[in-house]
């Protein structure tokens, strides 16, 4: 409107301010949108090294826990009959030091196997952001991938499952996608109505995104052309420790020296 004032302010900005002042100022905003979207942080940190700027985090997901179990059941059981063995070892008359050791040394071995299954398990993940999904496999010490799709490339989500899988609700998810990486399966997936949901809704709101930019480039195109374009500098702030303002006596000397170096 003629005469009204404008104030840009720009999200690396917003960003770099909220984390020197520790508080998050995007929670803060009070956006009109149809439909928002709270990030899920129950399971995982909310933050990775592979983000793009911009790009937050929506719903973070690992595996059932029925898929540790079935990878990890052998060695737990293994565990617990050697344990077994080294307490009824250590009833048996005589000297069985031999027998000791043995049974110890494969606990050992059989501790670091569940260990090492443990944070493989942990390892695998599926991750839905505002931008794209993401199923990451790793597996310690041997080799890592990572396959990705942006939301608006995604042309499918179904799910599959067995009986056991339906009463325990876990199941596999083959997201299907027109991108390089063809079809994204993520198998033993819990809540899959909630992450079909999240997908679903977080890819209409990539596209309106894609819609309004594209609105946003004709008009800024038609204002520029009939000379009604608003002057604004994209970005002022370009990072640097906040400085808070001076108050008190603080202020009275600062007003005072500036006063006699004018003089």
């Amino acid at each position: 409107q003629p005469g009204s004032t404008w104030l840009r302010f720009h999200w690396r900005d917003l960003e770099a301010v909220s984390r020197q002042t520790k508080s998050n100022l995007r929670a803060q905003l009070r956006i009109r949108t149809s439909k928002v979207i709270r990030p899920n942080e129950e399971d995982g940190p909310p933050e990775y090294d592979w983000l793009q700027p911009g790009e937050q985090v929506i719903v973070f997901s690992r595996r059932h826990w029925v898929a540790f179990l079935r990878k990890m059941l052998p060695a737990i059981v293994t565990f617990l009959i050697l344990f077994v063995f080294l307490a009824v070892a250590n009833l048996l008359p005589g000297p069985q030091e031999i027998l000791r050791v043995i049974i110890l040394f494969l606990l050992v071995i059989d501790g670091v196997a569940i260990a090492w299954g443990t944070v493989d398990y942990f390892n695998d993940w599926l991750v839905i952001t505002n931008r794209r999904v993401v199923h990451q496999e790793k597996v310690l010490f041997v080799n890592e991938w990572r396959k990705e799709a942006p939301l608006e490339q995604i042309q499918n989500v179904n799910f599959e499952s067995d009986w056991l899988g339906k009463i325990l609700n876990y199941g596999t998810m083959t997201i299907a996608t027109a991108a390089t990486v063809g079809t994204i399966s993520f198998d033993y997936t819990r809540h899959f109505s909630e992450l079909r949901s999240t997908i679903m809704a977080q890819r209409e709101q990539r596209r309106r995104h894609t819609v309004a930019e594209s609105k946003t480039a004709i008009n800024r195109m038609l204002e520029a052309r009939l000379g009604m374009a608003i002057s604004a500098p994209s970005r002022v702030y370009h990072g640097g420790p906040i400085t808070p303002p001076l108050t008190g006596w603080r202020k009275r000397v600062s007003e005072s020296l500036n006063t006699r170096l004018r003089k």
